[in-house]
C-alpha cells in the first residue's frame, strides 16, 4: 500500500455501526500498564459503563488482565508513518522542542497513537481518559455534556504553561491550548477524523496530539464545548482536590505519586 492508501484506512471509523451506549476506553503500554489495577479500582468503584482497553504494546499478562474487566483492542501503527526520530522532525519544530523540553522519541509515537486510536470506539458516545486518571465520581456528568450541537467535549489546558506549550506546539498567539487527557465525542465525530487526518499527516510538525487538535479547533469550524478542568482534569498540582472534582490527573511525575499509592493499598505488579 502506497504511504496515502495506509492514512486514508488509519483515519477511517472501524465501527460503521457504532453500539447505542456509552462507554469508556483508555490505553498503555508495558511501560505503564503497572497503573491498570490501580486506574480500574478509582473507575469501577463509581462507575459500570463498559470499557475497551487499548493495547499499545501491552505484555501479555496485562493483556489477559483487561479481557478479564472489558475489551481489548489492538492498535498497530505502521513504521514510516509516525515522525519518531530527529531525521523525521522538522527541524524548526526540532529546534523549539528540545530548546524547551527534553524530548523522548517514544513518547511522540505514544502521543499519535492514542489519538488515532479513537476511531476504533464501538460506543455511540465514548468518554477517553488517560490512564493517569484518578476518577473520583460518577462520569454520567461528563457524558451530559457531550449533546447535540456538540460533537467534542474538551477541557481547558494549563494556563501555566500556555505560552511555551503554543511555542513548541506550532500555534498562533491568541489560540487556546486545549488538554486531550479527558475527551468525550460522538461516533462519526468530524473534528475527531479530521484531527487523526491531520495527525497522520503533518505530525512530524507538532509536538503531541493535542497540539493538533488545538489548531483544528481554534479554527471554529466544529461544534465542540470546553468543560472546566477544575472539575473534569484537575492537575494534580494546580487545583485543590475539593469535593467537586470528578477526575484527577497525576500526570507527568505523578506517576512516581501515585506508586506510592499503590504500594499503601498493598498492590504488586503481579496484580496484574
Amino acid at each position: 500500500m502506497s504511504e496515502d492508501e495506509i492514512i486514508n484506512a488509519l483515519s477511517q471509523w472501524k465501527h460503521q455501526e457504532p453500539l447505542h451506549i456509552d462507554g469508556v476506553i483508555t490505553g498503555c503500554d508495558k511501560r505503564v500498564e503497572f497503573l491498570l489495577p490501580w486506574w480500574w479500582k478509582n473507575y469501577s468503584a463509581h462507575n459500570s459503563y463498559p470499557v475497551v482497553f487499548l493495547n499499545f504494546g501491552m505484555t501479555e499478562t496485562a493483556i489477559s488482565w483487561c479481557k478479564k474487566r472489558g475489551d481489548v483492542v489492538d492498535i498497530e501503527i505502521p513504521q514510516g508513518i509516525i515522525a519518531d526520530g530527529r531525521g523525521q522532525i522538522d527541524p524548526e519544530a526540532l529546534e523549539k522542542w528540545e530548546r524547551f523540553k527534553k524530548w523522548k522519541w517514544d513518547k511522540h509515537r505514544i502521543f499519535f497513537t492514542k489519538a488515532v486510536s479513537l476511531l476504533s470506539t464501538k460506543f455511540k458516545r465514548t468518554l477517553w481518559l488517560d490512564i493517569d486518571c484518578e476518577v473520583l465520581g460518577n462520569l454520567a456528568l461528563l457524558f451530559e455534556h457531550c449533546v447535540p450541537p456538540y460533537e467534542l467535549v474538551v477541557n481547558e489546558s494549563r494556563k501555566t504553561k500556555d505560552e511555551r506549550r503554543r511555542l513548541i506546539g506550532g500555534l498562533k498567539e491568541g489560540d487556546e491550548l486545549y488538554n486531550t487527557g479527558v475527551l468525550v465525542f460522538f461516533h462519526g465525530s468530524p473534528s475527531i477524523q479530521k484531527w487523526i487526518e491531520g495527525w497522520l499527516k503533518y505530525n512530524k510538525y507538532y509536538f503531541g496530539d493535542q497540539d493538533i487538535l488545538s489548531k483544528i479547533l481554534n479554527r471554529k469550524q466544529y461544534p465542540f464545548k470546553v468543560i472546566s478542568r477544575e472539575i473534569y482534569n484537575a492537575h494534580r498540582k494546580l487545583v485543590p482536590l475539593t469535593d467537586k472534582v470528578l477526575i484527577r490527573h497525576w500526570m507527568g511525575d505523578g506517576i512516581r505519586l501515585i506508586i506510592k499509592k499503590m504500594l499503601y493499598w498493598n498492590f504488586e505488579r503481579d496484580d496484574i
